[in-house]
């Protein structure tokens, strides 16, 4: 609006007999440059809506509320995490420790098989009979005192008219037997031996990936540090030369206003403005970009973001 307004302005001067011809026809180029400028961006950001509702199903708002969630929450300059607590080298180690396992297992495959085996018996649970306790027994013709054929001793008749005695043997009501049985591997072919060494290759290969994880990830973390502090340098010195131009552009129309100066100049002015806010914004974008990359790295871009994984369905 302001350089439909300049242009309006130029061409009532020139009517006026204030302005050149030239003047006139250089603002006008201006003018339609700044339309033309402004038709393909509104064309690039109606694509960049429709890719966004057909891919991510949401609308420009939505958009700008979840940009404003992860500027919030997000650092400006993400720590560094070391490549052994990665996502990707908790993983290798993780496969390591478990090819570690492996081999320690195959190893004990090796070693003496012992099984135990313990049986117990026992009989008259009701009765809970124990030696010298007295037991009803047949009417049998013994003497007070006189040994029994299992040890025991009879006892005479009391009033109830029973014959008693006292048990001397197979008084405990159970018994206990055990078995120990030993196995030995003696051949297998050396199966054990070749699992055992495809082990190891194994382990010996993801400690390898392991330590070339370890510097590329230290590397590209530097990498990705480095590129975003010199992008936020860049970020503020452009910021600085938006603020100089906008207090010029101010300057030259409050001078404009008073003196008829050159609004070519102040037309010129506002076409660099508008270069200059475009490259601010690609420097935000690709500043963004950065910091995004360094958040995958240290794998907290879903914590920064808020993302769960959900419950599992199992």
């Amino acid at each position: 609006q302001l350089t439909d307004r300049d242009v309006r302005s130029m061409e009532e001067r020139f009517k006026a007999g204030a302005a050149r011809l030239a003047e006139m026809r250089q603002a006008r180029l201006v003018g339609l440059e700044i339309d033309s400028r402004l038709t393909q961006a509104e064309r690039q950001r109606d694509l960049v809506v429709q890719a966004m509702k057909t891919q991510f199903g949401v609308n420009p708002q939505q958009a700008e509320t979840y940009v404003q969630g992860f500027v919030s929450h997000r650092p400006d300059v993400p720590e560094a995490v070391p490549g052994l607590t990665s996502p990707r080298g908790r993983l290798i180690r993780h496969n390591i420790d478990k090819s570690r396992a492996d081999y320690n297992r195959l190893k004990a495959e090796r070693l003496p098989a012992f099984n135990g085996v313990v049986t117990a018996r026992g009989w008259d649970v009701g009765h809970k009979h124990r030696c010298n306790d007295l037991v009803v027994g047949p009417t049998r013709n013994r003497h007070p005192g006189h040994p029994d054929s299992d040890g025991g001793r009879f006892v005479e008749n009391r009033d109830d008219g029973l014959n008693y005695y006292t048990r001397g043997q197979n008084c405990l009501s159970y018994e206990v037997t055990g078995a120990i049985e030993f196995s030995v591997p003696l051949y297998d072919g050396g199966a054990n031996a070749a699992q055992r060494g495809g082990v190891e290759a194994r382990r010996i290969g993801l400690e390898a990936e392991l330590a070339a994880h370890q510097r590329s990830h230290d590397a590209e973390s530097r990498r990705l540090q480095d590129q975003l502090l010199d992008e936020l340098t860049q970020l503020a010195e452009q910021r600085q030369k938006l603020d100089e131009l906008e207090t010029q552009i101010a300057s030259e129309r409050l001078l404009s206003t008073r003196t008829r100066g050159n609004l070519l100049n102040i037309l010129s002015l506002e076409q660099r403005l508008a270069d200059e806010r475009a490259r601010f914004i690609g420097l935000t974008l690709r500043a963004e970009g950065t910091r995004l990359e360094a958040l995958q790295l240290a794998g907290v871009l879903a914590h920064v973001m808020t993302i769960s994984a959900g419950e599992s369905g199992c």
